[in-house]
């Protein structure tokens, strides 16, 4: 009785090493599988972020070209809401030094010199060294001399010049300081 428990032991053992031996290569199998599919999903997000980018990077473009637009033919009040919406959208990019110069000018174009004078003064204190800025200080500077606050049009005035002094910008500055020093 005894052998022939044993040999029934010996053979559950072979029996259980056998689907013991299975379950491992199914486990490995699915194992393989499983990376493969999480490579599929890993490349097919790069696929969506790309995609997803390249599809910003067309609405930011022609955003921004759809302002400009509208900016060059004098469609201020139109371009200025393009502008600002370009800010909600695209707060990050690039363009938008550009984008809160040209939205600061149909402000000053539209009347509304306040908001001009924020845009302007942003763009001096947030991007000093930008070209924006010493354009941005000469708007500020010819905003105030207009308004008649001579004092603060030659502190821009000659900001221009201490900051950009082989600019165009610091010739203009240098005449009209030249000419409200002489009045």
């Amino acid at each position: 009785m005894q052998r022939r428990e044993y040999k029934e032991i010996k053979e559950l053992k072979a029996d259980i090493t056998y689907r013991l031996e299975i379950l491992e290569r199914k486990l490995l199998s699915l194992e393989t599988r499983l990376s493969e599919i999480e490579n599929s999903i890993r490349k097919s997000r790069n696929k969506v972020i790309e995609s997803e980018e390249k599809s910003r990077s067309y609405e930011e473009s022609f955003l921004y070209s759809q302002a400009l637009r509208d900016y060059t033919l004098g469609e201020y009040n139109l371009a200025k809401d393009e502008f600002e919406e370009f800010i909600r959208k695209f707060p990050e990019s690039d363009l938008i030094i550009d984008v809160k110069y040209f939205l600061g000018d149909s402000y000053l174009l539209l009347g509304d010199k306040e908001k001009a004078r924020l845009n302007f003064e942003e763009i001096v204190r947030n991007y000093p060294n930008s070209q924006r800025s010493k354009e941005s200080l000469l708007k500020l500077a010819d905003l105030e001399e207009k308004e008649g606050n001579i004092k603060k049009a030659k502190f821009y005035y000659k900001e221009i010049i201490k900051k950009f002094p082989d600019s165009e910008e610091a010739l203009r500055a240098g005449e009209r300081l030249k000419f409200l020093e002489n009045e």
